[in-house]
């Protein structure tokens, strides 16, 4: 439950368009309780066993994967204002048409990000609003949302430059902002010391039929990771099908992810008893 992980780290809580817990706490005089502290010394770290919710160990062949990582990820406004006006008596050439230079930044921003994007990035545009958003006025405002992923700061701040160039390039004569739409979320690397039993305990079980990838959602591992070392196992997804109620994992790869994991859970409690893991 993102709610439990939340509270264990102490990560703030993700805007939502209803009341939060913070506010129902603080209505009640509770604003300064904590939800849940964390006991260094009773935690030797998370391990936290997820499938994959992609194509890249179901294509491959493989049975699992140990994640070295927990992507970031940015999310733009990109708006572009114009002049609204009657769709069928202004002439084109005295247009500043906001939905025109939406659909000119969708269409460049994929094509920059094609070239300049590293690999494994990913970048999505799932929101487009248009005002007043009826088929015989021309559109005054325009509203992008464009969210990309990526393990490193360094390859999110050059799509978010990109990005950014793109809104000029292709406003035309509409006026053009790009703004943060959330929080950032910043990439979590998964511990090197729980990696290493993981990746023994896979080879154990799995041969070479095994990777290390970073996971493209957010998953409780990532918040916390902010209190204690953490790591990840996935098992693969038939067809990448998740968040779906047919989404599902074969049997075989299930087990086989359990005796990895039952594994590694071993070796991180030996390690954490004979102090080779600290």
């Amino acid at each position: 439950d993102p709610l439990n992980e939340r509270a264990v780290s102490g990560a703030p809580e993700a805007a939502a368009p209803r009341e939060t817990l913070g506010d129902a706490m603080a209505a009640r005089g509770l604003a300064d309780r904590p939800l849940f502290t964390v006991e260094a010394d009773r935690y030797g770290g998370f391990f936290e066993a997820h499938i994959e919710q992609a194509t890249r160990l179901e294509s491959a062949g493989f049975v699992a994967a140990n994640v070295k990582g927990i992507v970031g990820l940015r999310q733009l406004a990109v708006e572009f204002s114009g002049l609204q006006g009657h769709a069928g008596s202004t002439p084109m050439a005295d247009r500043k048409d906001a939905a025109m230079a939406a659909c000119r930044f969708v269409s460049r921003v994929d094509a920059v990000f094609g070239d300049v994007a590293p690999e494994g990035a990913v970048w999505t545009v799932g929101s487009l609003a248009l005002a007043p958003n009826t088929p015989s006025i021309i559109p005054g405002h325009s509203k992008v949302v464009l969210q990309f992923r990526y393990e490193d700061d360094a390859g999110l701040d050059a799509m978010e430059a990109a990005a950014t160039a793109c809104a000029e390039e292709t406003a035309g004569v509409c006026g053009w902002g790009v703004s943060r739409d959330r929080p950032s979320v910043r990439p979590v690397p998964m511990d090197a010391r729980l990696r290493e039993e993981i990746a023994v305990a896979a080879a154990t079980h799995a041969g070479d039929r095994w990777l290390d990838l970073a996971s493209g959602a957010v998953h409780d591992a990532a918040n916390m990771a902010r209190v204690m070392p953490a790591a990840m196992l996935f098992v693969p997804s038939i067809d990448g099908v998740s968040h779906a109620f047919h989404e599902d994992t074969h049997e075989d790869d299930i087990a086989a992810g359990a005796e990895i994991y039952a594994t590694a859970c071993a070796r991180m409690l030996a390690g954490w008893r004979d102090g080779g893991i600290s």
